[in-house]
């Protein structure tokens, strides 16, 4: 994820920019250590706390392997409306889980669950448990890297 960090900014920053005041949003990240939110809470989508947002995503570290399972846990579980995962796809032997969790916390289908692969090789590895993450989800999917902005896109529909 390193190598691919201000792909994952620019597409987090694009993704709370486009959301309305009336909408509640945070933000989880899942690198080694377990799930980390930005806030306490969600919070409405308004200028001063999407600039707080912003401010947070300049500073992420992404360091140590990626632990996707326990953000997941703890994002299904606030039952939101949308769940926007951007990500390299990267979760390793936790792939599974987190399908299999997905799949049965929202079996209902009331979380939409938009997936976006953020990577430097178009061509690389990571793409198949976002894309069984949007279809999960009703969702849409999205590939991006350095040699384009919207590679692929995609909807479970």
């Amino acid at each position: 994820m390193l190598g691919s960090l201000h792909l994952v900014e620019r597409e987090l920053t694009r993704a709370i920019g486009l959301l309305d005041p009336r909408q509640r949003f945070n933000v989880l990240g899942f690198a080694a250590g377990g799930a980390r939110p930005f806030f306490e809470g969600s919070l409405p989508a308004t200028f001063d706390n999407k600039r707080r947002a912003f401010e947070a995503i300049r500073t992420m570290d992404p360091g140590g392997r990626t632990e996707p399972l326990d953000a997941f846990r703890r994002a299904l579980q606030e039952r939101p409306d949308v769940l926007c995962v951007v990500s390299d796809g990267g979760f390793g032997a936790q792939a599974a889980a987190v399908l299999d969790l997905v799949r049965r916390e929202n079996a209902d289908g009331r979380i939409t669950i938009h997936a976006i692969l953020v990577q430097r090789d178009p061509h690389g590895p990571g793409g198949p448990i976002l894309q069984s993450l949007a279809r999960a989800g009703g969702g849409h999917y999205r590939q991006v890297s350095d040699a384009a902005t919207e590679v692929q896109a995609s909807s479970s529909e």
